[in-house]
């Protein structure tokens, strides 16, 4: 059913699906695009996006995400049924949710973004969520956006996701490329870790 959008996945997290975690894991991006990972940084003050699970926690950057938050609980079943009737993976959809929000309901960014997907008032109009703060609405609606996003980049699951985060415009400006945005960036990489993780432990 998520043929497509596996394919891209495992391309582009090759390394850390196939070797277990035995040192920090960082990620960056060749011209096209394409994800590449490595033990080293590629930037200074950079994040890894997998870390040793032999070394102690660095408690000066932020290293939740090991296990889903208590609210992924309750909206677990509204991601389940809406991602079956749009043909979307959920562990994907699990993945932006976690990153986005923390499967926060109320969520509001700084600059509009709304409810456990952050979606922007016209893409929550666009897609019929009247109150995008209710979590089954805010699904749904933003399901359809990101089918549309992956629909429009092929299945390449790295310009999808990049669109989610920085719009189509900022992507197709970049000639297709993941735009240069320090959070577009940060982004790409963090979902795709996330999206093995749920893969790997929820197997949908």
């Amino acid at each position: 059913m998520y043929g497509g959008c596996r394919i891209y996945c495992i391309a582009a997290c090759t390394l850390v699906i196939s070797h277990p975690c035995t040192a920090d894991i960082y990620a960056s991006y060749s011209a096209d695009g394409t994800p590449q990972y490595s033990t080293s940084p590629f930037r200074r003050s950079q994040v890894p996006i997998l870390r040793d699970p032999h070394r102690a926690p660095d408690t000066s950057v932020d290293v939740r995400r090991s296990s889903p938050p208590r609210t992924y609980v309750e909206i677990s079943s509204i991601i389940s049924d809406t991602c079956i009737r749009h043909g979307v993976d959920p562990s994907l959809v699990k993945a932006v949710i976690e990153v986005e929000s923390g499967f926060r309901a109320r969520s509001l960014s700084p600059k509009g973004a709304m409810g456990v997907m952050q979606l922007m008032p016209d893409t929550a109009r666009q897609f019929g969520a009247r109150d995008p703060f209710d979590p089954a609405q805010n699904i749904d609606a933003g399901v359809q956006y990101l089918k549309m996003l992956l629909a429009q980049h092929n299945g390449n699951l790295a310009l999808a996701l990049s669109a989610y985060n920085a719009g189509v415009g900022a992507v197709r400006r970049n000639g297709k490329r993941i735009p240069p945005y320090q959070e577009t960036m940060d982004f790409v990489p963090t979902v795709l870790a996330r999206y093995v993780w749920y893969q790997q432990h929820e197997g949908n």
